[in-house]
Formats: structure tokens, sequence, C-alpha cells
């Protein structure tokens, strides 16, 4: 991950099975720490089961489509994370 940039990344930290190891919150440090966006927490199944976070690098995805899609999707959502002042 230091070496190569990736465009998108859908990560299963699998929360709702267990927090082995603090899976889903040492997970987002380390996409965080390295430049990625997590536009979308908390994906799940008919609104249960929280299994996985979805990433975008902002280097290779426009920050102007992430917030689009980010937008046109937040009824969907429960949590927007991306920081709306980076978009002005």
């Amino acid at each position: 991950m230091n070496e190569y940039k990736i465009a998108t990344i859908t990560f299963e930290h699998d929360i709702y099975n267990t927090n082995f190891m603090n899976t889903r919150l040492e997970s987002r440090k380390i996409f965080e720490n390295r430049g990625y966006i997590r536009v979308f927490s908390y994906i799940n199944n008919k609104s249960t089961n929280p299994y996985e976070d979805w990433y975008v690098h902002p280097d290779i995805i426009d920050k102007q489509i992430i917030y689009i899609i980010m937008s046109e999707n937040s009824k969907n959502y429960k949590t927007n994370i991306i920081n709306m002042k980076e978009f002005s």
C-alpha cells in the first residue's frame, strides 16, 4: 500500500460477526493514513450486519465525482464521513 495507490477499495471488516483485534477501527486508520477517503461506512445487508467500508483515493478519483456520488446517495446511508469543506 505504500508503493501503489488503488482507485477503489472495499474492505470487509465483518464487525457484525466479531471485533477481532478492533479490525474496523484499525483498518480505517490504515486506509486514512495512506490518503484514502472512506466514502461509505457500514455497508450492510438489508440494514443489518454491517460488514464493510468503501474507500477511494483522491489522487485517482476526482473529488468532485466523490462528492456527487455521496450527495446523490446520502439518503441511502446513515453517515457521510467526508468533510464537505474539502469540496468547496
